[in-house]
């Protein structure tokens, strides 16, 4: 497994997370928009495009649902 040295996150997922209220606690499986693709591709550039399970080349559009 590759290690990848974790930075900070995404402004727009901070942004994201501070919204939370007694009504509404964010989670990842809320997450898409802007703040789920800045997500997808800060770990991609941090990662340097490699699966860091499997070592194979990840692109752009492989995962980014």
């Amino acid at each position: 497994m590759k290690y990848i040295k974790k930075g900070e996150e995404p402004e727009s997922l901070t942004a994201w997370k501070a919204l939370a209220n007694e009504d509404w606690t964010p989670s990842y499986d809320l997450l898409s928009g802007r703040e789920k693709t800045d997500v997808y591709n800060t770990l991609l550039q941090k990662q340097g495009f490699i699966c860091c399970y499997c070592g194979m080349r990840i692109t752009a559009c492989s995962g980014n649902k």
